[in-house]
């Protein structure tokens, strides 16, 4: 896998089930199976995406303001849980709060 950073991206085309173009704004194309972008909602609306996102993710992008996101990882000598036979993963939503953790 190929990561490309300090790359600013125009457009996201999911073309068919399986296969994303990106076109950077200095008119470089990237096509793959998957695209994953790691910036804030709030910038989403800087590049257009085809098809439109979903009316949710548009809705969230124009109401979340930047540093209203707190994320953690917690990172385990090994997975204790395991051996305990557990192997749910958890979410938890509140307003604009979301945790997950896995027992």
């Amino acid at each position: 896998m190929n990561v490309l950073y300090s790359s600013q991206v125009d457009q996201v085309n999911y073309e068919s089930e399986g296969s994303v173009l990106v076109k950077l704004t200095d008119n470089r194309e990237f096509k793959g199976k998957y695209c994953v972008m790691a910036i804030p909602p709030s910038l989403w609306t800087t590049i257009k995406f085809t098809p439109i996102l979903p009316g949710i993710k548009r809705q969230i992008s124009q109401r979340m303001p930047m540093g209203c996101i707190i994320k953690t990882i917690t990172y385990f000598k090994k997975p204790y849980w395991r051996e305990k036979g557990y192997r749910v993963k958890f979410f938890f939503f509140f307003f604009f709060f979301s945790f997950s953790f896995v027992l």
